[in-house]
């Protein structure tokens, strides 16, 4: 029961982060903001977050992991990877303070690590800890830079996600490449 209060009080913090956003930038929202706007204290935000930064990687983090347990292995990799990019353009507002020119190196590490994490757990847990080899786990930190889309963010989203997804997909190493398909 713990538990879920602890995920409950993220997600409440994480709705009054994307709906304020809606209505100014990133940059401008603060702590106080957030939970004013939710009806939580700051005492429960520190509890669980370091900072509005911190909630962004959550958000990011939680957001693709709900598309990527409900269509991995059901759907081609691209595809996949098309609508966890589709969330980020539907919360463009959310992520233009972390995701733009300039963005923050903390978010942008963040997403390769996320990136990175994902693709050594996903082969890891469908193929056995063998296959996680030394040479591809150097092969998926490398792709790892190119597939959190980062100059994409930073010209808007203009292209669709599904032409973004696709590209990364054709550049995946065929060694890893491998590991992705349906």
């Amino acid at each position: 029961m713990a538990e879920k209060m602890r995920v409950d009080a993220k997600r409440v913090l994480a709705d009054s982060l994307i709906e304020l956003s809606a209505r100014k930038p990133l940059a401008k929202v603060t702590i106080q903001d957030i939970v004013d706007n939710c009806g939580a204290s700051r005492q429960t935000f520190y509890n669980h977050f370091t900072g509005k930064y911190e909630l962004v990687d959550w958000i990011v983090s939680k957001n693709s992991d709900e598309v990527i347990r409900k269509f991995i292995g059901v759907e081609p990799w691209s595809r996949v990877l098309a609508k966890t990019l589709g969330v980020l353009k539907e919360n463009q507002a959310l992520y233009g303070g972390a995701l733009g020119k300039g963005g923050l190196d903390s978010f942008w590490r963040s997403l390769y690590q996320y990136t990175r994490d994902f693709y050594i757990d996903s082969i890891r847990d469908r193929f056995g800890p063998e296959a996680v080899t030394d040479r591809l786990v150097f092969t998926m930190r490398f792709n790892s830079y190119g597939a959190v889309a980062r100059e994409w963010a930073e010209r808007g989203m203009n292209e669709p996600p599904e032409a973004i997804a696709g590209g990364i997909v054709h550049n995946m190493p065929a060694d890893l490449k491998r590991y992705f398909q349906p």
